[in-house]
């Protein structure tokens, strides 16, 4: 079985590299992408597969690698250095080979507030929440699904990567609770990607809100 050690390793996104090194296998990463979602390395193609475009320098074992020599693993994103997270919240580890369904989960508020304002916000302002978190080699449609439990004209939606890409149905804008939920694909960059529920007063601007929750749907 084959380890890499990430200790000291620079938060971002990293590529992951099979390659031979004097007749022996190895894998490691390729150089740190330039940000969260654009490669400091562009790809090439050998054989159908997708490959190191030039010569490259390995991260952690220091190898040189001539340029179609290393054969791309997947990807990984680093949050701290030499940390990388695989829970209910995050898959900051995606492959493309020997893939299989996953789900991310954004844990979402439980407990009756007001809210007082028609602007959008993170689900409870941003506060105490575990964004769901991913990263991919490529970028790939997403099936994002969220519910939300509100009162009097309370309004939720999902967004993606800061931007807001769907809004719930406006509760009953006279009384009583009402649900709120949400089915929809959407496309994603490849690298790092985020989600979390936005929340907005309505009809009234001083909704209440009791739950939400929100999931992603991956092959990683």
């Amino acid at each position: 079985m084959l380890t890499l050690n990430l200790a000291g390793v620079p938060s971002g996104v990293y590529d992951v590299f099979a390659y031979l090194n004097n007749g022996t296998v190895y894998f490691d990463l390729g150089p740190a992408w330039s940000n969260a979602t654009t490669r400091s390395m562009a790809l090439g193609m050998f054989l159908g597969s997708p490959v190191n475009s030039v010569a490259m320098t390995t991260v952690v074992n220091k190898h040189s690698v001539a340029a179609q020599a290393g054969l791309l693993l997947g990807a990984i994103y680093l949050e701290s250095p030499g940390t990388v997270i695989f829970s209910r919240n995050a898959k900051n580890v995606s492959n493309l080979y020997n893939q299989r369904p996953a789900i991310v989960v954004f844990d979402g508020f439980y407990g009756i507030r007001a809210y007082g304002s028609q602007t959008y916000r993170e689900w409870n302002g941003g506060v105490g929440n575990a964004r769901g978190r991913f990263v991919l080699p490529f970028g790939s449609e997403i099936l994002f699904q969220f519910a939300a439990q509100m009162y009097q004209g309370g309004r939720a939606g999902i967004s993606v990567n800061a931007t807001n890409i769907a809004d719930g149905t406006l509760a009953n804008d006279l009384a009583g609770w009402s649900a709120s939920s949400y089915f929809r694909g959407q496309l994603v960059s490849a690298g790092y990607n985020f989600f979390t529920m936005v929340e907005s007063g309505w009809l009234p601007a001083t909704a209440q809100f009791v739950s939400a929750n929100a999931c992603a749907a991956l092959i990683i």
